[in-house]
């Protein structure tokens, strides 16, 4: 509202609704894909991290708990998670362009906006860092070239979902 946004400014463009949900669990899958082909690659660069403590505990405590487990896959990351971050980048997208409007002042703002992300996620360790911040490259570049934001919600809702259930159904086919 400061900033004169309005919804459809920030990507909430009316129409194509369906199509934005198809597009984005298409980007979410691509991306787990592209996951499994970069992480290998990235572990050979950088040394591993395991997670804090603190994500553990949050894991098997998702784990153990349906309605936790409920929380997190809906709102948690929906709206918390996906929404929030998706929306910031696109409000800091949108206040950089005007600065530096044009193709070359856009891609910058881009690659800048997307070291940003990537590092903002550096308790993830270094190799996440690159693997986020390279995925951030493509779904800035989506924005740019479409203005859509609502497929990035559902891409990285999806993306988010998946590598949860996947680490909540290893944890509990292990008995932990």
């Amino acid at each position: 509202v400061m900033c004169r946004d309005t919804l459809e400014t920030l990507g909430f463009r009316l129409g194509g609704f369906w199509r934005d949900m198809a597009t984005g669990v298409v980007f979410g899958v691509a991306f787990l894909l592209l996951k499994q082909v970069t992480d290998p690659v990235l572990a050979s660069i950088f040394d591993p991290r395991p997670p804090s403590e603190e994500i553990m505990q949050l894991i098997f405590g998702v784990a153990r708990d349906p309605l936790l487990l409920a929380l997190w896959l809906g709102p948690v990351v929906w709206i918390g998670i996906a929404g929030f971050e998706e929306l910031w980048r696109v409000v800091v997208l949108r206040r950089f362009w005007l600065l530096f409007p044009g193709p070359a002042g856009r891609w910058a703002v881009l690659l800048l906006v997307s070291c940003l992300v990537g590092i903002v996620h550096g308790y993830q360790g270094p190799a996440s860092v690159v693997s986020i911040g390279i995925k951030s490259v493509l779904m800035g570049g989506y924005f740019m070239a479409t203005g859509r934001v609502r497929p990035l919600i559902v891409a990285h809702a999806v993306y988010d979902s998946v590598q949860i259930a996947m680490a909540v159904f290893m944890i509990r086919q292990a008995g932990l």
